[in-house]
């Protein structure tokens, strides 16, 4: 359902369904590829890329209410948003958020009995899964110059990690 709604959002249609999820699986790996394998990262240069490719084709016959397609961004600009929306869309939403909230309420019956005794309860208690539990617990960074942080130097160019759920 989060997929088949973002790709509506950017006028992309739903056909190709599994070649989207495809891409999207080879662009995770790639963002989660710690160890720095080439193969995970070209397959990710490569999904991004082609789903970019889908994005540029639909553009010109896309639906009104797709405002992304819509705005004077450059190709480039619109390929990587709309890659990023994607990947935040299912990511955060689908994957994290969705069952971070079942748990918390699994996890405690008294507050799941409340919200199903009273649906008015619910936004609530997804606002307060996002801000408990949030989705995102990490970000990565690239350093733009030579940077001493907490007594650790780094070099220009070099990769960090942001651990966001720690704060």
């Amino acid at each position: 359902m989060a997929l088949r709604t973002v790709l509506d959002s950017l006028g992309v249609a739903a056909e190709g369904l599994a070649e989207v999820r495809a891409w999207y699986a080879d662009i995770a790996a790639a963002l989660g590829n710690c160890a720095g394998a080439s193969a995970v990262r070209e397959r990710g240069r490569e999904a991004w890329r082609a789903f970019g490719e889908r994005v540029l084709a639909r553009r010109a016959t896309v639906s009104p209410r797709s405002r992304l397609a819509g705005l004077p961004f450059s190709e480039p600009e619109v390929a990587a948003s709309a890659t990023i929306l994607v990947f935040g869309g299912l990511e955060t939403t689908a994957a994290a958020m969705l069952g971070n909230a079942a748990w918390a309420l699994l996890r405690h019956p008294e507050q799941l009995a409340a919200v199903r005794r009273d649906a008015a309860l619910l936004a609530g208690a997804v606002e307060e899964a996002l801000r408990w539990e949030s989705p995102v617990q990490t970000c990565t960074r690239h350093t733009t110059r030579a940077v001493e942080v907490g007594g650790v130097a780094m070099g220009a160019g070099e990769t960090v990690q942001c651990m966001l759920g720690s704060g």
